[in-house]
């Protein structure tokens, strides 16, 4: 009964949410000082994005939440999957005139926020096992099969990991572009969860190159061992056998495409 009332005074209250929030990155602090740095170094290598010469990157979506950077190889793909789609549905009505069709995914709505004509909409979640409202990543994509002109889209407010993790990486390769944001990374200090990202990460940069990582400003961040981190991070990936020229500079502009998911504040400013 205790518990119930602070959850209902919780959620009606910013305020006391962002001090509980606070409270507790105070009491973590001790918890990441005692983190692995090796381990922590090499989540943090998985984050630096490749060398990126000779793509053309162009924005898809809102200027500010909403939006993705793309990769721009001006030619039409067969479907976009879509998880998570709240009330901004931007980045697919952009998407649509690229693709054929779009399944979007959220079992939190019952219906799209405006009409896009080639999308249809599930009220269904991703999960790591199919049944009780929720699909897995390839129960969404084996109806497209063979199929590697697939884009993906996952924005599901932390669900992206245990989903990715439970994911075949020959599920993940059908995919020429997937486009994720990244939740809790603050959680980096429990070695549980900091092994799941990690093994996230290195599923995802199997067959694919992490082309553009760019830090949610609407989230807090923690200082972990000397290392600036925003909880939410937005980042871009593209299959390597879809650009498998030799790079060796950055001589892109990728970083123009990017701006404030908040436009009153700054940008956050990442060091890897």
């Amino acid at each position: 009964m205790c518990k119930g009332v602070v959850r209902s005074i919780l959620s009606r209250s910013p305020f006391l949410q962002k001090l509980v929030f606070k409270l507790e990155r105070w009491l973590r602090e001790d918890l990441y000082s005692a983190m692995s740095h090796e381990r922590f170094a090499h989540f943090l290598d998985l984050l630096a994005p490749d060398v990126t010469g000779g793509i053309c990157f162009s924005r898809k979506g809102s200027i500010n939440d909403g939006g993705y950077v793309f990769c721009d190889f001006q030619k039409k793909y067969s479907k976009l999957i879509s998880f998570g789609v709240g009330d901004n549905v931007d980045f697919e009505r952009a998407i649509s005139d690229l693709v054929d069709s779009i399944d979007l995914y959220d079992p939190s709505v019952d219906k799209l926020p405006c009409k896009i004509e080639n999308a249809t909409f599930h009220k269904i979640g991703l999960g790591q096992e199919f049944g009780n409202g929720f699909l897995t990543l390839y129960d969404a994509t084996k109806s497209s099969l063979p199929d590697d002109q697939l884009l993906l889209k996952i924005d599901i407010e932390g669900g992206e990991w245990d989903s990715i993790v439970t994911t075949d990486s020959k599920v993940l390769e059908n995919f020429s572009q997937i486009f994720l944001e990244l939740h809790d990374l603050h959680k980096v200090c429990d070695p549980i969860i900091l092994s799941k990202y990690i093994a996230a990460l290195e599923k995802l940069r199997l067959n694919h190159e992490l082309v553009n990582i760019h830090a949610n400003n609407w989230s807090a961040y923690s200082v972990i061992q000397g290392v600036p981190l925003p909880d939410t991070i937005e980042i871009t990936l593209l299959r390597r056998s879809d650009h498998p020229k030799k790079r060796n500079s950055h001589d892109s502009n990728v970083k123009e495409f990017n701006s404030p998911n908040n436009p009153k504040m700054p940008e956050y400013r990442l060091i890897f």
